[in-house]
């Protein structure tokens, strides 16, 4: 009983490992994207914005309006830096975004999937 509860508590800790480098991989690939798109890096490098930075949710664009001016912003904690755009990147981001998504769609169609033999349904 012991051996099945040590193997079952390392394989959720590599599974747990595995989603986080997923994560992180995710955040990577959007943070190019997001510098891409031309948005800005804002160090986060007083306490008052240390304080803003981790008051943001994570790893998530979201909207903000200040003085009628639309304002996008992405908080990355880990690297302790804030990135912010305007419409004009947003938009640039989101089509950026769609054109990866196309090209990871297209990648996996035109894989070989005879490799793995036939199909058993």
């Amino acid at each position: 009983m012991k051996i099945t509860l040590v193997v079952l508590f390392l394989a959720m800790a590599v599974l747990s490992g595995g989603c986080a480098l997923l994560r992180e991989s995710e955040a990577s690939s959007k943070e190019k994207m997001l510098v891409a798109a031309g948005f800005q890096i804002r160090p986060a490098d007083t306490p008052q914005k240390q304080a803003a930075l981790s008051a943001l949710t994570p790893y998530k664009i979201q909207m903000r309006t200040k003085a009628n001016a639309v304002h996008y912003t992405y908080a990355d904690p880990k690297q302790n830096r804030l990135y912010i755009g305007g419409a004009k990147e947003y938009a640039a981001y989101q089509k950026l975004s769609l054109q990866q998504e196309i090209a990871e769609e297209q990648e996996m169609a035109s894989m070989d999937w005879d490799m793995w033999g036939p199909w058993v349904w």
